[in-house]
């Protein structure tokens, strides 16, 4: 496989598989004394189990690895209505659902557009026929095999990536795992003049996410008004200095 489709293989995988993570949390240990380890084992079996003492505690925090189910998942649970309702006089009232259900519900319903124009543009460029709908999760995968048979920087998996890399971005932050990002003011990306945005909670880098819509015509087969990814340029947190400086 080339480097760009094992790097369209991890995206799908943290769709469809999950991905592992260290979790950082804390405990309180409580430090019995000798005088309170003789007296709760003087106490009945029972009673020694609620025993409840004044001795010191400390705080020590502790990291475990955690698998995080795939995305798909995750976005498909957010997006299932609450099961039952409140019930008034033997009819059942529905509520209304969630803003969270609805956002990830679209969100599914584009990763599935992306799949299927993903596969279209892949295949043209492997001189194929656009091949057949298939199931979300196969439509991913087989993103993976049609990108391993083209060369690094193709322009047809780079914008593959491109599109799937925003799609886990915007899942990860309807989930909770990442912070929104938000519009740099008054500064622009130096090569291309495009827009750079940085987390909101600035614990990330800094992205060129291109100038957005622009005027058409579009490419033919792509829908108007056509959106123009960016040059991908990236400056890391302790790079921001070289941005004020070019805006200066």
């Amino acid at each position: 496989m080339t480097d760009d489709s094992t790097y369209l293989a991890d995206l799908v995988t943290e769709f469809v598989d999950g991905w592992r993570e260290r979790v950082e949390y804390g405990v309180r240990l409580q430090l019995h004394t000798q005088a309170c380890q003789a007296h709760r084992a003087a106490l009945p079996t029972g009673a020694a189990r609620h025993h409840q003492c004044r001795c010191p505690s400390r705080a020590e925090a502790r990291v475990a690895p955690v698998h995080q189910p795939g995305l798909l998942a995750q976005l498909r649970a957010v997006r299932e209505p609450a099961r039952g309702g409140d019930t008034d006089g033997g009819r059942t009232q529905p509520g209304s659902k969630p803003p969270g259900s609805l956002a990830a519900a679209d969100l599914l319903n584009h990763i599935r557009q992306d799949a299927v124009s993903a596969r279209i543009l892949l295949r043209d460029a492997n001189n194929l026929d656009t091949g057949t709908p298939r199931p979300l999760v196969e439509e991913l995968r087989g993103l993976v095999t049609l990108a391993s048979t083209l060369p690094d920087e193709h322009p047809a998996v780079t914008t593959v990536i491109t599109q799937q890399r925003r799609n886990r971005k915007q899942g990860r932050v309807l989930l909770g795992y990442d912070a929104p990002a938000r519009q740099l003011r008054d500064v622009v990306c130096p090569d291309c003049g495009g827009t750079l945005t940085v987390p909101s909670d600035a614990d990330g880098d800094v992205r060129c996410v291109g100038p957005g819509a622009v005027e058409g015509p579009a490419e033919q087969g792509r829908a108007w008004p056509v959106r123009v990814p960016g040059c991908g340029n990236l400056w890391r947190r302790h790079e921001w200095i070289t941005l004020l400086d070019h805006a200066s």
